[in-house]
């Protein structure tokens, strides 16, 4: 009979941990974002993933202070010599200075809102009552391996980089941790870049810096409306609607625009 390869802990085979896709460094907390990240083992060997599911959720604390922040990942993987793994990970949202694990620090009344990394299906009614949902398969809540290696996974995070309203001229951001444990004691594989996360869509705009050509450019005509017609009178039968500010010396030279 064919001999049968008994799983071991993952986490005897994952030494390294590299982010391919960082997450968004601008994030709106009401968003979904996602990350791409490969595992490596102690000979920077690439382990192909043949499942990967996430199986809930980590219930933290620290100093008697809950935290309720994590999502734990159950992977299936194989190693280039053949050896099977099986066994958690974690991935936790932490301080991008101090690598402390971020508390949630929201109100909710639904206690299952009540944590920094939220999956679709955690928040969604119609997976929740077991219908068809349309969105789950944009954001699922399992990870998708990609070319045996890739493992791309789907989070929204509910807390925010600012805590109080207004404009602090430190701003808090936030990093994503890859462990082997829920409380980062061992086994932290990897960080993402940092990102800032809120629920504002002003923080996201793109502010037009004053040195951009178009600032440096001389005044010029956008628009004349309507087209310059027969003289009627003495004067033109035309109007400039829209112009941009130009020197006096620019207008005289209209031909329907005379002081």
């Amino acid at each position: 009979s064919p001999t049968q390869t008994t799983p071991h802990s993952v986490m005897s085979v994952v030494s390294s941990v590299v982010f391919e896709q960082n997450p968004p460094a601008n994030l709106r907390k009401s968003n979904f974002f996602s990350f791409v990240c490969r595992l490596f083992d102690a000979s920077n060997q690439v382990l192909r993933i043949s499942s990967a599911l996430c199986v809930g959720f980590i219930e933290n604390s620290k100093d008697t202070k809950v935290l309720r922040n994590g999502v734990r990942y159950k992977l299936h993987v194989v190693t280039q010599d053949g050896t099977e793994a099986e066994d958690f990970i974690h991935v936790i949202v932490v301080d991008s200075d101090s690598n402390e694990i971020v508390p949630f620090q929201g109100q909710d009344r639904n206690p299952s809102m009540t944590r920094v990394l939220l999956t679709h299906e955690s928040i969604c009614s119609r997976c929740a009552a077991k219908k068809s949902c349309g969105n789950k398969n944009d954001t699922p809540a399992d990870p998708v391996i990609q070319d045996q290696t890739g493992l791309k996974v789907f989070l929204k995070c509910n807390q925010n980089c600012l805590i109080n309203a207004g404009n602090p001229r430190e701003l808090r951001k936030f990093k994503l941790a890859i462990s082997g444990t829920k409380d980062l004691s061992c086994k932290n594989w990897a960080f993402s870049s940092p990102m800032f996360v809120h629920n504002n869509s002003k923080h996201g705009r793109v502010t037009k810096s004053k040195s951009s050509p178009d600032c440096l450019t001389d005044p010029s005509i956008s628009l004349i409306w309507p087209q310059p017609g027969p003289l009627c009178g003495g004067r033109a039968s035309s109007s400039v609607k829209t112009l941009r500010r130009m020197p006096t010396c620019c207008l005289e030279q209209l031909p329907f625009i005379r002081r």
